[in-house]
């Protein structure tokens, strides 16, 4: 109800940054500019408090970070996937980064990571 009566009317000063991908893709720039790429569980609890499916937040790392293709935006992401994706999100992580050395060792550490916190 919420998105089809009020979102439209909001003005973008006033729109929060979950509202729309491009916002979503902005706080996720400036969550890398700052250097607080730690923030990454709060940003996913927030976003998804807001009405977002997990489905619908997972597709909006996965296509921010596609654009990005960079190793920060990738550990970002890792990040996220390991604190509240599920083993079907681990395949967000399969794109080529540079240094590939580091991706797979991130890649690794998070598949490991949410697999043991999806065993129950």
């Amino acid at each position: 109800m919420r998105r089809k009566h009020l979102d439209e009317r909001l003005t973008p000063q006033h729109m929060p940054i979950y509202l729309t991908e491009e916002r979503a893709a902005n706080s996720l720039d400036a969550m890398l500019a700052n250097n607080s790429i730690y923030w990454i569980d709060r940003w996913l609890d927030d976003y998804l408090e807001t009405g977002a499916s997990l489905n619908q937040v997972m597709n909006v790392l996965a296509t921010w970070l596609v654009s990005r293709k960079t190793i920060a935006a990738f550990e970002l992401v890792a990040r996220a996937v390991d604190y509240a994706g599920r083993r079907q999100d681990i395949n967000i992580l399969d794109i080529d980064v540079e240094p590939s050395n580091t991706a797979e060792a991130i890649r690794g550490d998070t598949a490991f990571g949410v697999r043991r916190r999806t065993l129950f």
